[in-house]
């Protein structure tokens, strides 16, 4: 059943909105009746490592790797992608499973109608703020009738840089009409994704305060360093999260957040290479302090 089970694994990415440039364009190698289930974002300067793994007919297949009860999309090239692809099923079956490789925070809705299939994803990516335009190629991903998964070289984008906050966003989407089981439906997928530009991150620091604003206890990370899960002492009555980072200066710059029971959990970012920020959530563990 197409409704039968909802794989969300661990989601990316893309008509152009005000901020982004549009660099190139080039028609999608793609067959008439293969879907569009992703975006595969690459580095502008990385266009001969993309060339040199593409197949004849312009496209670079993904290994499809199972992971517990779902599935991976892992491309043989450095990038961030998004993906919600059908994967099959031990009873025959298959399912519909999105999920993101790289630095990429995202959200994805599904909408099922008489006939028809949408699937909406919005998505974030960071990215180290630098002098001059960032450039992006942001490579549409297909199945195929056997369930293979492959890019097709796409459109590029610049951002503008230089600075920290939203410096652009993109979208792109295909409709495509399929038969299964005898029906035809009408299958659409849409993603949008913002561009982030952070500052190059250098440490954080969580101070455990306490209801008379004494620090009860602190701790600092480098990037990339955060724990999962942060215990609180047992009089801790709020966090406050500094996060310092460089500018394009190299002057220190620091952000700072402050938690309250229930009041979500820390987000920090390291440089993961290429220019990405990859984020790290960290929950602050409130119920530690009955414990302690």
């Amino acid at each position: 059943m197409r409704q039968k089970a909802l794989a969300l694994l661990c989601a990316l990415m893309l008509a152009v909105l005000p901020g982004c440039s549009l660099a190139k364009e080039e028609d999608p190698l793609q067959a008439s009746e293969d879907r569009m289930v992703g975006v595969l974002v690459t580095r502008g300067e990385k266009e001969n490592e993309w060339y040199s793994h593409q197949d004849a007919n312009g496209r670079i297949y993904a290994d499809i790797l199972a992971e517990g009860s779902g599935h991976r999309v892992v491309f043989p090239i450095e990038g961030a992608s998004v993906c919600c692809a059908r994967f099959p099923m031990e009873d025959g079956d298959d399912y519909l499973g999105c999920g993101t490789e790289g630095a990429v925070e995202s959200s994805v809705d599904i909408r099922y109608g008489d006939g028809t299939e949408e699937i909406f994803v919005e998505a974030t990516l960071y990215v180290i703020a630098r002098e001059g335009d960032v450039a992006f190629a942001m490579n549409p991903m297909y199945q195929d009738g056997q369930g293979r998964i492959y890019a097709v070289n796409g459109t590029g984008i610049e951002s503008p840089a230089g600075r920290e906050g939203e410096l652009c966003s993109t979208r792109q989407e295909d409709t495509v009409t399929v038969t299964r089981d005898g029906r035809t439906e009408q299958e659409s997928f849409s993603v949008n994704l913002t561009v982030y530009g952070l500052f190059q991150p250098v440490k954080d620091v969580f101070y455990q305060m306490g209801a008379g604003h004494q620090v009860l206890a602190a701790a600092e990370y480098l990037p990339g360093g955060a724990p999962e899960e942060l215990a609180l002492e047992p009089d801790c009555a709020y966090v406050v999260h500094e996060s310092y980072r460089s500018d394009l200066e190299g002057r220190p710059v620091v952000r700072r957040a402050l938690y309250e029971p229930e009041g979500g959990d820390a987000v920090t970012f390291f440089d993961r290479g290429g220019g990405i920020c990859e984020r790290i959530t960290t929950r602050l563990n409130w119920d530690a302090r009955s414990r302690s």
